[in-house]
């Protein structure tokens, strides 16, 4: 079964807090192999470092997994990350994401996917504007990426991803995500997001395979020396 992920829309919270609960959020239509993965950007409430605290995040109830996150070093600065579930029952439900501390500016963008491996092929994160990480695919892979900047307005221009949204969000706040085409064989894809203004920005990217593709693909891509 090749591997389907769509895009299905985003939704914001200007609040500030640790804990946001995205109630009624669309999952599309209920199957066995349903993956929910949302791309998240978010702005630090002050100064110190952030995380998800992943084991108390949900989609539809079920736990998550993150397969990366970054937080800029700056004060009210921007952080990114994904994260993941099998969700095979259910057309609606809240996503929960919990962070270690005070946050604002939060977005997340929802994808659904279909005859995909839960476990990604790669994955990579930057604070720097207008630089290519390279992520590792297998036959019929996707990569999905998402970037925030602490400034108004700030359209981002994508390279090899193809732009799913980019807004901004109480005047000081751009965030946007971006998803490729499946891709063929095995190597690997530049990714590149460039903001008009890249103010204590970050960037995060995770590329997915085929179900069928399975642990052997990606252990002969790393002895390739593709993939992490």
């Amino acid at each position: 079964m090749a591997l389907s992920i769509t895009y299905d829309h985003v939704t914001t919270s200007t609040g500030s807090n640790t804990t946001f609960n995205f109630g009624s959020e669309n999952f599309g239509t209920a199957s066995a192999d349903r993956y929910i993965i949302v791309a998240i950007t978010a702005r630090k409430n002050g100064a110190g470092a952030r995380s998800l605290t992943t084991a108390s995040c949900s989609i539809g109830g079920i736990g998550v997994t993150r397969p990366v996150e970054l937080m800029n070093g700056a004060d009210n600065s921007g952080y990114t990350g994904f994260i993941l579930a099998n969700v095979p029952t259910g057309t609606s439900g809240t996503i929960t994401l919990v962070f270690s501390g005070s946050m604002f500016r939060v977005s997340i963008g929802v994808y659904f996917a279909t005859g995909m491996n839960g476990t990604p092929t790669d994955s990579d994160s930057t604070t720097t504007d207008n630089t290519a990480l390279n992520l590792s695919y297998v036959d019929g892979g996707i990569v999905i990426g998402c970037a925030t900047s602490i400034a108004n307005a700030a359209a981002a221009a994508w390279t090899n991803l193809t732009e799913k949204y980019d807004a901004s969000m109480s005047g000081d706040t751009t965030y946007s995500g971006a998803q490729s085409s499946a891709q063929s064989g095995a190597g690997t894809l530049a990714c590149t997001c460039d903001f008009t203004t890249a103010t204590t920005p970050s960037f995060a990217y995770v590329s997915f395979e085929p179900a069928a593709a399975g642990g052997a693909v990606q252990q002969k891509l790393m002895t390739m020396g593709v993939g992490s």
